[in-house]
């Protein structure tokens, strides 16, 4: 089967740079005429600038909207997507053809009746899972059912592009193959009247009637998918491309790619010019397997979304792509311009060999603040230098390795809290004092000082996540009486509100926890300095203690939990299916703010083992300091998930989420008031939460009172910050 833009989506988030998931994200929005930076010969302009030769990618305005699961094929220089839209307020099954060469569109829809189904079915649920086009014939295989999957329907419809007339006849697998339901690898069209369909086990030739003109039996198990050279039909492997016969229907040579890499994809392209994508780059190759850099997509692609979209190569030598725009189909250009010569930032990116998938190092919202920077950014690009590491002990020489080399960034997303010294890193606070579109007043105050140290910021988070109790709402009846002496008594006389309904609520996990949430209570990081002599630490200790239940324990009951924001919006969901909200979310008891705790991404990784946000941090030897905060305010202004620190993104995300998912506005209003007076910011650096761990596990085993304990982090503490100040 032709391949659809969806499977070929999912190959380009392991071949990109970089990768790793998270819940949502906002889109990027670039001008069309933005040029990006790549490599080729430089020349001097009439203006005195330099400029070389490179690629240009630009969006392509489609006359309907298309969703991503768009089937798409070509014939000569035009290029052909096929899937479900709405037009003029009725779904209908969509065919759009584009000439590239004079940029004119074609647009043919079908309804039920076109495809020989009764209007029992629901064209809302058709899927079209290939389309190939040869000759004016576009051929399809389409699936129809209604809105509960009660029916199904499978047909063969062909649609002449130029008179438009549709013909349908029903999929028959036994006409053409000995079992039903085989796996589809391709649908090629061979000429208005044939076409080839292959599967993993048998090829056979049909006419448009699905009659069978001819049949081979081949072993095809190791193919997924398949692409067109010219009129040459590839299937494609693991290991590289394989050529079809479709004389024989048989296999025959094999190209391996060289070097071999299994997480790549090949487009449809012109003959002799065979190109793949891997590890965010195009490539050609050539039948004896060499290959040739075509371009990075990191200096090409406007968007992460259209990073290595699926490609069609036209006859002029442009490249066509459909890609994820995060709200339907978006179809992209690629062509050759003469594009401005720019200076590099280069970003120190860290990935530990031993637990971290080589193609999810880097945060959704770094690549697209990347991508958005060196498409935007006047006279500087940025460009990732990857320092790999085997397990915690030999971080250290990474990052040495990293401080030796020509670097400008540094990306800290992977790295333990606390590991780089902020001796090594410059001071952005002048760059933000000196900004005239951002300042001090724009952060969330708890926000900025968590990415300060010493009165230095030393380190941007475009977001954070929360951390605060989830209790039953009878218990928290009004914020007066909430206390941790409160709390304890509550436990006391009913043990089952203590911790305990999840298997990870161990005592080791409690004592882990509590110590990432007293760091920030009692420690500030930006005066470097803590306060454990203060009263409300020993009431924080008796209530460490009285979560450690151990009796039949609910969902319900007394919870530390991770990110706030996901409680509102699960929230939201729940009133929208009658689920009546059966917990609140507060912050700890006796807290100097809200109780609530932000949490960076380091810190997250920390306490619940995952996220995705992003952190960067500026070299001391950056070449240009404010080119880099010019990519930290970037990458500040787009974070598009978790608590944005800056007020403005975080009013425009719950916009976004009153909007999608219907979060009202006084819920918009108690997270806000929550992230305005956060108690502090969770530092999660491993060495100051072995020691305050350390602490607490004596104290928890009757090892030292209360005062002991406080007494003792007091200095142990107190020693570190100066240490580290």
């Amino acid at each position: 089967m032709k391949k659809s833009v969806s499977i070929f989506l999912i190959l380009c988030i392991l071949l990109t740079f970089a990768a790793c998931g998270k819940r949502s994200e906002a889109n990027t929005s670039l001008d069309d005429e933005q040029a990006t930076q790549n490599t080729g010969q430089a020349v001097q302009n009439s203006y005195g600038g330099n400029y070389r030769e490179g690629w240009l990618m630009s969006r392509v305005d489609m006359p309907a909207k298309m969703p991503v699961s768009t089937e798409m094929d070509y014939d000569g220089d035009c290029l052909w997507l096929s899937g479900r839209s709405q037009v003029d307020g009725a779904w209908r099954l969509l065919l759009l053809g584009l000439d590239t060469t004079s940029g004119q569109w074609t647009q043919i829809t079908l309804d039920l009746t076109d495809i020989g189904v009764s209007d029992e079915y629901d064209i809302r649920w058709a899927s079209i899972y290939g389309l190939s086009v040869r000759d004016g014939m576009a051929w399809m295989y389409v699936y129809c059912t209604d809105s509960d999957y009660s029916l199904s329907a499978y047909r063969l419809v062909t649609v002449d592009t130029v008179t438009k007339e549709v013909n349908a006849t029903e999929w028959n697998w036994e006409k053409a193959f000995s079992s039903a339901d085989q796996y589809i690898l391709a649908l090629t069209a061979l000429s208005r009247d044939q076409a080839l369909i292959i599967t993993e086990t048998e090829a056979c030739i049909i006419d448009r009637g699905f009659n069978l003109l001819a049949q081979n039996s081949i072993e095809a198990y190791m193919f997924g998918d398949s692409c067109s050279i010219g009129d040459q039909l590839y299937l494609i492997s693991d290991d590289g491309i394989t050529r079809f016969d479709t004389q024989s229907l048989s296999l025959d040579r094999s190209i391996d790619f060289d070097p071999v890499n299994w997480a790549f994809s090949v487009a449809d392209s012109l003959p002799g010019n065979i190109l793949y994508s891997v590890d965010g780059k195009l490539y050609s190759v050539q039948d004896s397997g060499q290959s040739s850099l075509v371009f990075d997509w990191m200096d090409v692609a406007i968007s992460r979304n259209t990073i290595a979209p699926a490609l069609f190569e036209n006859s002029k030598g442009e490249y066509y792509g459909c890609a994820d725009s995060g709200n339907g189909l978006e179809l992209v250009k690629v062509t050759r311009a003469q594009i401005p010569v720019k200076d590099t930032l280069r970003l120190a990116c860290f990935i530990d060999t031993q637990t971290t998938d080589p193609r999810s190092f880097m945060g959704l919202e770094m690549k697209d603040a990347i991508l958005a920077y060196n498409n935007s950014a006047a006279a500087y690009r940025i460009e990732p230098v990857y320092f790999e590491y085997a397990g915690d002990r030999d971080l250290d020489r990474a990052l040495i390795e990293a401080f030796n080399a020509d670097i400008d960034l540094v990306d800290q997303s992977n790295l333990p809290e606390g590991r780089i010294s902020v001796e090594q890193l410059m001071d952005l606070l002048p760059y933000l004092d000196a900004d005239p579109e951002l300042d001090r007043e724009d952060f969330f105050p708890a926000a900025l000082r968590g990415m300060c140290a010493g009165g230095r910021l030393y380190r941007i988070d475009p977001s954070f996540t929360t951390l605060g109790l989830r209790v039953p709402k009878e218990l928290y009846t009004e914020p007066e009486s909430w206390s941790c002496t409160f709390l304890e008594r509550a436990i006391a006389s009913d043990p089952s509100l203590a911790m305990g309904w999840s298997e990870r609520y161990t005592q080791e996990w409690i004592v882990h926890a509590m110590a990432c949430t007293i760091t920030g209570e009692f420690i500030e990081l930006d005066s470097m300095s803590c306060d454990f002599t203060r009263k409300g630490f020993t009431a924080w200790l008796g209530l460490m203690t009285s979560l450690m239940g151990e009796t039949g324990l609910a969902e319900d009951k007394v919870v530390i939990s991770c990110s706030v924001e996901d409680y509102y919006m699960a929230k939201r969901v729940n009133a929208d299916m009658g689920i009546e909200e059966i917990s609140q979310f507060v912050g700890f008891p006796d807290s100097k703010g809200s109780g609530v705790y932000l949490l960076s991404q380091a810190a997250e990784k920390a306490v619940y083992g995952g996220s995705d946000f992003s952190s960067l941090s500026v070299a001391k030897s950056c070449k240009n300091g404010q080119a880099a905060w010019d990519f930290a305010k970037l990458l500040l202004q787009r974070a598009g998930s978790g608590v944005p620190v800056l007020r403005s993104r975080y009013e425009s995300l719950m916009e976004n989420h009153a909007r999608t998912i219907g979060m009202d506005q006084k819920d918009i209003d108690e997270l806000r008031e929550m992230v305005e007076n956060a108690a502090g910011t969770v530092i999660a650096d491993p060495a100051l939460i072995d020691v305050i761990v350390a602490e607490l596990n004596a104290f928890v085993h009757g090892k030292q009172s209360a005062q002991e304990t406080a007494g003792h982090l007091q200095s142990r503490v107190g020693i570190y910050l100066a240490e580290r100040g």
